[in-house]
């Protein structure tokens, strides 16, 4: 990096490929760089008869891996029979292939996914459909499974976005995770500390099983990240005091390195992020305000644990609502007051 030291006369540079004797090699995937994973693909292939799926399953050198148990799931939608669902397994073979034949349908309303589990891990491919006029290929890549964030190279960034109600603080958080290691990350007890009187808590849909989930009083992080990028999300709320400040105390999951925090504010509202720059406005896609504000670590400060969001300026309803309400709430008591009078009961018991 610029403004770093040079090497010593006489000292190997790492990245010029000199070592000292004796020390183990360094491949370009074992490097700062970090572990460049080869996709998962699943195309349409004239190799593969109509009506049947090929799976190859492979170690993330793309070698074969034989005798693997591969999952098939079906999927049928229908508006007469609505979701029907059907599994089929088999073994891969000494070549690491699987294939699944004679299979119901290739129009819209069939979808396909192929997946492995290994290690208390799921890998899986992108649910697909079956082409017309050929059959599918799937290259579908496993990794030895870690639990230990420890032996882990990977890093998250994360955005924060918060809307004021007339009711509520409405919530919505997504992580981007990057995992550039050589191995399959499944988070154990890797929890996420949400403001008091958090409620109405909902994950973002997802393709595969990296998840949120609230659990009692925690939201917990569980799923596969295989090496690449993953994203996942939530939603939550927080009830609207009506008051003109509000902070809201956030604690992270690890390895957040960067996150970004965004307020949807009228022209009275502030917004404060402890230990981030300063709040800076800009304009939402409808043409709104909005207020951002951001941190980034640098190497060596180790990673965000926690955020405090202050919001203050905020609109609430004012006494006019309150006037209205006590306004409403009379006119209802004068009501019964005369409805239950013993002169109104027996009139209507004269009428009757």
């Amino acid at each position: 990096p610029p403004g770093s030291a040079a090497p010593q006369a006489g000292t190997p540079d790492p990245h010029a490929g000199g070592m000292p004797a004796g020390h183990p090699r360094v491949s370009p995937s074992d490097s700062e760089l970090g572990f460049n994973p080869v996709p998962d693909r699943s195309t349409p292939s004239p190799l593969v008869p109509k009506h049947t799926i090929e799976v190859r399953v492979v170690d993330a050198d793309g070698k074969p891996l034989p005798g693997v148990p591969v999952k098939l799931g079906i999927l049928r939608q229908s508006v007469a029979a609505g979701e029907e669902r059907e599994h089929r397994t088999a073994t891969a073979d000494a070549s690491g292939i699987v294939r699944f034949d004679k299979l119901p349908g290739h129009d819209t309303s069939y979808s396909y996914r192929v997946s492995v589990t290994r290690d208390g891990a799921n890998f899986a491919a992108a649910p697909f459909n079956l082409d017309e006029n050929n059959g599918q290929q799937v290259i579908l890549h496993l990794y030895d499974v870690v639990r230990d964030l420890q032996t882990t190279r990977l890093g998250m960034f994360a955005m924060l976005y918060v809307e004021t109600r007339d009711d509520v603080f409405q919530f919505e958080v997504m992580f981007r995770v990057f995992n550039i290691g050589r191995t399959a990350w499944v988070p154990q007890n890797i929890t996420i500390g949400l403001p008091k009187g958090w409620k109405a808590f909902r994950a973002q849909d997802a393709m595969s099983d990296v998840r949120f989930e609230s659990v009692d009083d925690r939201v917990e992080l569980h799923g596969t990240f295989t090496p690449g990028q993953h994203e996942v999300g939530f939603q939550f709320q927080v009830p609207n005091d009506q008051t003109e400040r509000r902070s809201f105390d956030i604690r992270l999951p690890p390895r957040v390195g960067q996150m970004q925090v965004i307020a949807a504010a009228p022209q009275t509202m502030d917004l404060e992020v402890a230990g981030f720059d300063a709040a800076q406005p800009t304009a939402a896609r409808d043409g709104s305000r909005n207020l951002v504000a951001t941190k980034r670590m640098k190497p060596g400060d180790g990673a965000l644990e926690r955020v405090t969001i202050t919001l203050s300026g905020i609109p609430t309803r004012g006494p006019g609502a309150w006037i209205a309400v006590a306004i409403a709430l009379a006119a209802v008591a004068a009501g019964l007051f005369f409805a239950l009078r013993p002169h109104a009961r027996r009139v209507l018991l004269l009428d009757l």
